[in-house]
Formats: structure tokens, C-alpha cells, sequence
């Protein structure tokens, strides 16, 4: 997708701005960043919106992946990624809702 990105930026400022805005994640960090991207498309969705991913997927997920040396901080780390990308989604479906008339 990246290259896509590239190519669209010369043409399109929004795509500038986008490729402008990607985080660069350090490459010791990059391993939590590809395990919550993986656990996060199996979210599960509910009534009230998507939901917390689950510890039991946090952690059948870490011991087959090899995180169990480093239990503390890769739970701590999925636990931060998933309150901000909640918090992000909220945020997001708040803005998408039409404004309502004030009486």
C-alpha cells in the first residue's frame, strides 16, 4: 500500500498529507505494533461498537508468537494500542453523526 501511497501523493495533497502524518515505529517496537495489528482485525463487534480485544486472544497470541519472556510489557503495550484505537474509534463515530437541531 505504501508505494500506492508514494505514487498517489505526487498527484493529490491528501495523500502527501497522510504519508506526511505515518508514524515511524522503532524496529524493536514493531513486533507489538505487527501482534495488536493482527489481534485488532479479529475484534469483535457488539451493540455498543467494537470491543476490547480479549485478554484469552491477547495471550494465546503472545505465547504462540514468542512474547512469553516479556510478558509485563507486551500486555501493557496491547493494552495501550487498544485504549487508544478504542478511544480513536469513538472519536471518529462521534464525528461521523449528523448534528442533531437543537430545540
Amino acid at each position: 500500500m505504501l508505494p500506492r501511497l508514494r505514487a498517489q501523493a505526487e498527484k493529490d495533497s491528501r495523500a502527501r498529507s497522510l504519508l506526511a502524518e505515518r508514524v515511524q515505529v522503532p524496529w524493536h517496537l514493531q513486533s507489538y505494533l505487527a501482534a495488536f495489528n493482527y489481534l485488532s482485525r479479529r475484534r469483535q463487534a457488539g451493540f455498543s461498537g467494537m470491543q476490547p480485544l480479549s485478554m484469552e486472544a491477547v495471550m494465546g497470541y503472545g505465547e504462540k508468537m514468542g512474547f512469553s519472556g516479556v510478558w509485563p510489557f507486551y500486555l501493557r503495550v496491547i493494552d495501550e494500542l487498544d485504549s487508544e484505537w478504542l478511544e480513536a474509534q469513538a472519536r471518529k463515530l462521534k464525528a461521523a453523526q449528523p448534528k442533531g437541531k437543537k430545540k
